[in-house]
C-alpha cells in the first residue's frame, strides 16, 4: 500500500512502502517520509531488499563511513 491513496493505513500503522515504486514518489511523499522520520527513520523495504535513511545526521553519517558505501 502507498501512502497518498484513499486506503491509507492509520498514520501509527507501518504502511508497506516501495522504494523503487514511482508511485510513491507521485503521491504524498512528505506524508511518508514523516511517518518514516517518527517511527521508523531507518526503514527496511522489505519487498526490494533495500533501507531507505530518513534523518538528515543518518544520511551524513552514513556516507562519510567507508564500511556502508558500495563498493
Amino acid at each position: 500500500m502507498l501512502l497518498g491513496t484513499k486506503t491509507d493505513p492509520p498514520h501509527d500503522e507501518r504502511p508497506d512502502v516501495d522504494l523503487v515504486d514511482g508511485r510513491f514518489y507521485a503521491t504524498d511523499l512528505h506524508r511518508a517520509c514523516a511517518w518514516m522520520r517518527e517511527h521508523e527513520p531507518v526503514y527496511r523495504d522489505r519487498k526490494n531488499e533495500l533501507w531507505g535513511v530518513t534523518r538528515h545526521a543518518d544520511i551524513m553519517a552514513i556516507s562519510k563511513r567507508s564500511d556502508c558505501r558500495p563498493p
